[in-house]
């Protein structure tokens, strides 16, 4: 075969041209990467603290669904906010100095792979999202004998005569993806939240889960879909009724636990996963998990933080301190950060919060004392036999702040 000489431009140009499509592909694929790693949503917020009811006044660099949920710890719902545009974030990490004059808290998102480099004392990183889990030491029954509230909701199980079923039926399984789990979501999280697609968790429950529905006769009103993958167990998705609290309040989201660890008690799993609930110590899914002796982890390398700021002692933002305690990143691991006012801090206090917030995977309870005096670290020296405890002046976090140039 003969080739001739416009054969072979043609080839040349043709490679020439293909080579360009190649190009400007990787260069706009590396462009919309850059974008979701590096650039934010900037915000200016304002409202009334919902505890002090003071005035308290925020920037907030990050995405929609997050500002949601921490307006809401802050300010229960009621503020006013105006939308800034688009910011990079080394953009957002370069104005914080500018704005200690007239706001009070700094929040900017960063992915988690990137969190430690910007480690300080002066500010805080929160998981947006921690993962839990249980160990395959967990005893169901033990845990019973050793807490009041899973006493409790075993015996609403019980009165309300709950029963499970497990299934890999196809029809149920899209009656808990749009009956229960989805609407579950919305109501909870609100509509700007990011769903698991149907087909997604179709595929994993397909390829290897099973869906466990709680019924009262023949009525389903909620359920999990669980997935094995690992040699453990993934309580993958929650889903309840239509959405609706009133089945949390009968204790339907507890049977959906107790039954689903009834039902893989003798699979012998090395874990067993709960999922994944916010970074603040208080949150009610978190307290929820606290009753199976959870261990908390950041799991996530491209899940987001929050770097906390505060840059006043108004009493707006010291009551949201004080009212939200929570897990940050320290240079050893997670830490758990909690604030108070209290006048005197006796031995029985610093037990009650080790119980309350030393929860396994936390490396150390971070204990920050607004007008910290001599007493206060006399009572602390006479709690110095509580292991992974330290004592801290908060007024020394508003001294300075973190800089970022």
């Amino acid at each position: 075969m003969i080739i001739d000489k416009s054969d072979k431009i043609s080839a040349k140009n043709e490679l020439k041209s293909n080579g360009k499509i190649i190009k400007n592909k990787t260069t706009n694929m590396i462009a919309v990467i850059v974008q979701k790693l590096f650039q934010l949503d900037l915000w200016d917020i304002s409202g009334k603290e919902s505890l002090s009811q003071e005035v308290v006044r925020i920037s907030y660099a990050g995405d929609s669904i997050n500002k949601s949920y921490f307006c809401k710890l802050l300010y229960n719902g009621t503020f006013q906010e105006e939308y800034l545009g688009k910011i990079w974030l080394w953009g957002a990490l370069k104005m914080k100095p500018r704005l200690k004059k007239d706001y009070s808290l700094s929040i900017i998102e960063i992915r988690n792979i990137f969190s430690k480099l910007f480690l300080r004392s002066k500010c805080f990183i929160i998981p947006t999202w921690v993962y839990s889990y249980v160990g395959k030491s967990f005893d169901l029954d033990l845990a019973i004998k050793q807490s009041k509230s899973l006493k409790e909701d075993v015996r609403k199980i019980k009165n309300s005569e709950f029963s499970f079923e497990i299934t890999r039926d196809r029809k149920l399984f899209n009656t808990f993806y749009y009956n229960m789990y989805k609407p579950r979501i919305i109501n909870r999280f609100g509509e700007g939240v990011l769903l698991k697609s149907h087909s997604l968790l179709g595929k994993k429950f397909k390829k290897n889960g099973d869906l466990l529905l709680v019924k009262k006769e023949n009525d389903y009103l909620g359920g999990h879909l669980i997935i094995y993958e690992n040699n453990h167990a993934e309580i993958y998705s929650a889903g309840l009724k239509e959405g609706d609290r009133k089945y949390d309040k009968i204790g339907v989201s507890a049977a959906a636990y107790y039954f689903s660890f009834k039902f893989l008690k003798n699979k012998k799993f090395n874990k067993i996963g709960l999922g994944f609930s916010r970074g603040f110590l208080n949150d009610g899914v978190l307290r929820f998990k606290n009753k199976f002796c959870q261990t908390v982890k950041m799991k996530s390398p491209l899940g987001k933080s929050f770097i906390l700021t505060a840059f006043d002692k108004s009493e707006g933002a010291k009551s949201f301190l004080i009212k939200n305690p929570f897990m940050f990143l320290g240079r050893n691991g997670l830490n758990a950060a909690i604030f108070s006012d209290d006048a005197s801090l006796s031995q029985d206090y610093f037990l009650r919060i080790c119980k309350d917030y030393h929860l396994k995977g936390i490396k150390k309870v971070c204990f920050y004392k607004f007008d910290l005096n001599e007493q206060n670290k006399n009572d602390f020296l006479e709690s110095s036999d509580i292991n992974d405890l330290e004592l801290h002046s908060a007024d020394e976090l508003f001294d300075d702040y973190c800089h970022y140039s």
